[in-house]
C-alpha cells in the first residue's frame, strides 16, 4: 500500500509540473481583476443505458485493485485532465494578447500616446490615485486601485524607473472613436518599502535591471477628445 501511496504523489506532481509558470508583471495594467475569461468545469455522470466505459476491475486501461485504489486513480486523472486544461487556456490568452492588425501610427497619435504612456508610468510609479483616475476608465481604475491599495498596506511603492519607449504600432479596431497601440517599451521594475532601511531599498535598485516588454493598450475618446484606457493587454 506503501508503494501504491508513493506512486499516487509522484503521478500528481508531475501532474502539477505540467502547469506553466508565468511571470505576473507588477507594473501599470500588470494586474487583471478575474483575468481574460472566466471558465466553468462541468460534471458528467456515466450510468444507465448507452456505451458503457468500464467493466469488471478496469477503467479505460488502468488496472483498479479495489475501491480505494479506484478513486485514486480518478484524482490523478482528474488533475491530469486540469493541468492540460489550464495550459490550453493560458495558450489561448496568450493569443489573445498578441497584437494583431498593425499599422504604423500617425506622427500626432505617436506623440499624444508616449505623453500618457509616460504619464501613467509615473502617476503609478508615485502611487498617484488621482491623476490615473483622470486617463483611466472608472472600471478599470477600480482594478488597479485595489493593486495599488494592497501594495500600500504592504508599506510598498511599485518604482518605475528609466522609462523609455522603443516602438509603437496602431492596432485596428474599425471604430474611428477606438484606439488601441501595442507599444514596445522598457524600464527597471522594483518595490521600494517605506518599513525598511534605505540600505536594503538601495539594494533593491541595484538590482533591478532593465526588462523589456510589450503591451496592447486599448482606449476610447471621451468627449473632449482625450484618450482614456480602458484595459492593458500584457503580451
Amino acid at each position: 500500500m506503501r508503494n501504491k501511496i508513493r506512486f499516487t504523489v509522484i503521478a500528481a506532481m508531475i501532474a502539477v509540473m505540467m502547469l506553466p509558470t508565468f511571470a505576473v508583471s507588477a507594473r501599470a495594467g500588470g494586474s487583471h481583476i478575474g483575468g481574460f475569461g472566466g471558465g466553468h468545469i462541468g460534471t458528467h455522470t456515466f450510468g444507465g443505458g448507452g456505451t458503457r466505459f468500464y467493466g469488471g476491475r478496469h477503467f479505460f486501461f488502468f488496472p483498479f485493485f479495489g475501491r480505494r485504489t479506484s478513486i485514486i486513480w480518478l484524482i490523478i486523472i482528474a488533475v491530469a485532465l486540469i493541468a492540460a486544461l489550464y495550459n490550453w487556456l493560458q495558450k489561448k490568452r496568450v493569443e489573445r494578447a498578441q497584437p494583431h492588425d498593425t499599422v504604423p501610427m500617425t506622427a500626432e497619435l505617436a506623440d499624444e500616446f508616449s505623453k500618457l504612456f509616460l504619464r501613467v508610468e509615473d502617476d503609478w510609479s508615485r502611487n498617484d490615485q488621482d491623476d490615473l483616475a483622470r486617463v483611466f476608465d472608472p472600471g478599470y481604475m477600480r482594478q488597479q486601485r485595489i493593486l495599488l491599495n494592497s501594495y500600500a498596506r504592504k508599506n510598498s511603492y511599485n518604482r518605475l524607473t528609466d522609462v523609455a519607449v522603443v516602438n509603437m504600432e496602431e492596432e485596428l479596431t474599425g471604430d474611428p472613436s477606438r484606439v488601441h497601440v501595442a507599444v514596445t517599451a522598457q524600464m527597471r521594475d522594483f518595490f521600494e518599502y517605506t518599513d525598511k532601511d534605505e540600505r536594503y531599498n538601495a539594494k533593491l535598485r541595484d538590482d533591478a535591471e532593465i526588462q523589456r516588454f510589450t503591451e496592447v493598450w486599448e482606449m476610447h475618446r471621451d468627449e473632449a477628445g482625450n484618450l482614456i484606457v480602458d484595459t492593458i493587454r500584457q503580451v
